[in-house]
């Protein structure tokens, strides 16, 4: 697992800030090797049932979920008729950014839930 799976300010599931929740199996005694959450419940339960995924199996996640982000920023440029992010007006880039990181954590999210248990 990454040390980033074990940030206490990011939800290890969404990316979404972590409230303070976390998880861990009864072994583990020390806060660094406890899973983070935000207050959504369905990310509580991937953690639990993700815990124990080796590194790899998460960066192929992870890579997975980043491609679904850049095709969903791409589905929002097709739509806007523009591809130079230069050209985009503050609001058009902040719909951009929206719609990836909104894209990726909803990625990360749905593939850790399809992938776990293990």
């Amino acid at each position: 697992m990454t040390e980033a799976r074990f940030d206490n300010r990011l939800c290890c599931v969404c990316r979404r800030p972590a409230t303070g929740l976390g998880w861990a199996p009864k072994y583990v005694k020390t806060v660094d090797l406890v899973a983070w959450v935000c207050d959504d419940p369905e990310c509580v339960a991937i953690a639990r049932d993700s815990y124990g995924m080796k590194q790899l199996e998460f960066n192929r996640i992870d890579n997975m979920a980043t491609s679904d982000a850049g095709a969903a920023l791409e589905q929002f440029l097709d739509k806007i008729g523009k591809t130079d992010l230069r050209a985009l007006t503050q609001a058009e880039w902040d719909e951009a950014l929206k719609t990836t990181i909104g894209g990726y954590r909803a990625a990360l999210k749905g593939r850790l839930r399809d992938e776990s248990p293990f």
